[in-house]
């Protein structure tokens, strides 16, 4: 692109994500037992949320567990470092809850109306099958010299056979904890017998048809990660040093979850809370300590 750089470093590389496919949906004969607006919605709700801080609109998200879970890579890399991340959204199966997730998970309307539309109005459930140690690693890239223009953003999801390998195992996880545990059985849990259309050349729930639900049903989980890597000085790939300094220039430090070396087996909020408040410590001390030795050399 012909663009001068101050400094060479590996910007944008190392990008990593956590993916989840959504399974669902799970029905449940029981009524009343999961939230669904349409029908449970009414003042009272409201008024309940307002006045005491309770009912089911206190949590906007609907997940209301999560399970993790080494899949038998991990156990078999004798590292048991969870590399599964099961979420539980008892939301019920509405009519907006296609619009809900089209908007804010960028899937097409007509392909979730496909697997909802049937099971309008019932009380059920959704599994997020997350994979939480990807190898697969993408990359952020300038489109061109333009400043405004959005970068090329190409995660590389499900690039590494692994990762696919790792969530079809999560979904099998999945279906076996509701289909046999007395648990969910009490409740008469069932998997939406209906296979997905885009998937009938494959025996339904084998591995070539849970491989076609993947690649169609994958979502980013919204944790992205190591795009300014953090490292030693002898690390080629690293962008910023173990105090979040951007190497080779002064006066610059990125403090956000770019700096991860490697994404973590968990939600990312945490992590970057404690990234901010570590780094802006590291630039209170150095404005102090500048500051005392002007306060003693004057």
């Amino acid at each position: 692109m012909k663009i001068r750089s101050k400094v060479d470093l590996p910007v944008g590389q190392n990008l990593q994500d956590h993916t989840s496919a959504i399974i669902g949906p799970f029905i449940m004969d029981t009524p009343g037992l999961t939230f669904i607006p349409e029908r449970d919605m009414d003042f009272s709700v409201i008024k309940n949320y307002i006045t005491h801080g309770t009912g089911p609109i206190t949590d906007p998200a609907s997940v209301t567990a999560l399970a993790k879970i080494s899949s038998s890579k991990a156990l078999a890399s004798r590292i048991d470092w969870p590399d599964v991340q099961l979420y539980f959204v008892p939301c019920g199966v509405y009519k907006e809850l296609s619009n809900i997730l089209t908007t804010t998970q960028g899937y097409r309307k007509k392909v979730l109306d496909e697997l909802f539309q049937p099971y309008f109005g019932k009380d059920g459930f959704l599994i997020l099958v997350t994979l939480t140690r990807p190898k697969s690693v993408g990359e952020v890239l300038l489109k061109d010299k333009n400043y405004a223009s959005p970068p090329i953003i190409d995660p590389h999801y499900l690039e590494h056979p692994d990762d696919l390998e790792i969530l079809i195992e999560g979904i099998k996880i999945s279906m076996n904890l509701v289909e046999k545990s007395k648990s969910y059985q009490r409740l008469n849990a069932t998997y939406c017998s209906k296979p997905y259309s885009q998937c009938l050349m494959h025996p339904f729930r084998s591995n070539a048809y849970w491989e076609c639900y993947v690649r169609h049903f994958t979502i980013s989980a919204y944790h992205p990660v190591g795009t300014a890597k953090m490292g030693y000085s002898s690390d080629p790939t690293a962008v910023v040093d173990t105090k979040l300094r951007v190497r080779r220039t002064r006066g610059l430090r990125v403090i956000d979850n770019s700096i991860m070396p490697v994404v973590i087996n968990a939600n990312t909020n945490a992590p970057a809370v404690m990234i901010g408040e570590k780094g802006s410590e590291w630039i209170v001390y150095n404005w102090l300590f500048v500051i005392v030795q002007r306060f003693v050399n004057s």
